[in-house]
């Protein structure tokens, strides 16, 4: 079911600046703020938690997220931040997949699809 509302980005570090010949590709990964709708909360919430995670990298901590999202992205790696692991959920084999519940139904994900 798609979802009520949804902001993302696919980026990638470095980021592309189409300034000459673009050096290799250190990270792919897709940021998202989601509010899913019937089940899909449910869904992510049913999904392994994740302990103790790697940091997002902060430069993925995008301009558009708002503070609560680009906190609870921080928190994630933190050993009292609540994450769980959606790489199930994923149609593309992904390296990390992590949501982290916002409030009232809303996420925040991240997930890595080419990292060193």
């Amino acid at each position: 079911m798609p979802p009520a509302a949804a902001r993302f980005e696919i980026a990638t570090l470095p980021e592309r600046n189409d300034e000459g010949v673009p050096g290799p590709t250190d990270y792919v990964a897709l940021i998202a703020a989601i509010r899913p709708q019937g089940p899909d909360n449910a869904i992510i919430a049913n999904q392994p938690r994740i302990g103790e995670a790697a940091a997002v990298p902060e430069a993925f901590l995008r301009a558009w997220l708002s503070e609560g999202e680009k906190d609870a992205l921080q928190r994630a790696a933190a050993p009292d931040g609540t994450a769980y692991n959606i790489r199930a959920l994923t149609r593309q084999a992904a390296k990390r997949a992590i949501a982290v519940p916002l409030n009232a139904g809303e996420w925040v994900l991240y997930i890595e699809y080419v990292a060193p």
